[in-house]
């Protein structure tokens, strides 16, 4: 997975962490990226299947998770 669709995948999943009713799904981020494929910023061969996109979402939702954690405690003491 290229840094520009990681990049691309990590404002998706935070925009939907702020703004619940624009929360989008693998398929719904799936579909996007093709957006930016019609555009031509992106090449098609650079677009990770569903399940991929599925698989980073839950990767990143656990470290952004953990994170929040160690930053909240951290700010506790």
């Amino acid at each position: 997975m290229t840094k520009q669709v990681k990049e691309l995948l990590k404002s998706f999943f935070l925009n939907g962490n702020l703004n619940q009713k624009d929360k989008m799904s693998a398929k719904d981020m799936y579909n996007e990226l093709l957006t930016f494929v019609e555009s031509g910023e992106l090449k098609a061969e650079d677009v990770p299947k569903i399940i991929t996109i599925q698989n980073w979402i839950s990767a990143y939702a656990r470290t952004f998770k953990e994170q929040a954690t160690e930053n909240m405690v951290n700010n506790a003491l």
